[in-house]
C-alpha cells in the first residue's frame, strides 16, 4: 500500500468514526430522565417593599467616593 493509500484509508476510517459518534449521541428528550415526574415547585410572590423613613435618633454615615482621593477628604 502507498502512503497515499494508507493516508486516505486512515481518513476515511476517522469520518466513519465521527458519524458514528455523532449519530450515537442523539437521543430523544423523552428517553431521558432529568426532571421528569416533578411536582411543578414554581411559585411567583410580589416583592413587599417596606417604606424606610429617616427618624429621629437615627445613625446614619455617609461616604464620598472619587477617583482623586485628595478632592474627598474634605467631605470624609
Amino acid at each position: 500500500m502507498s502512503k497515499q493509500q494508507k493516508k486516505s484509508q486512515s481518513n476515511f476510517l476517522i469520518l466513519i468514526f465521527l458519524i458514528g459518534i455523532s449519530l450515537g449521541s442523539c437521543v430523544n428528550y423523552k428517553n431521558q430522565i432529568f426532571f421528569q415526574n416533578l411536582k411543578d415547585s414554581s411559585y411567583t410572590t410580589k416583592p413587599q417593599k417596606d417604606e424606610l423613613q429617616i427618624q429621629v435618633g437615627d445613625q446614619l454615615s455617609i461616604f464620598v467616593y472619587a477617583a482623586d482621593v485628595n478632592s474627598t477628604m474634605l467631605f470624609n
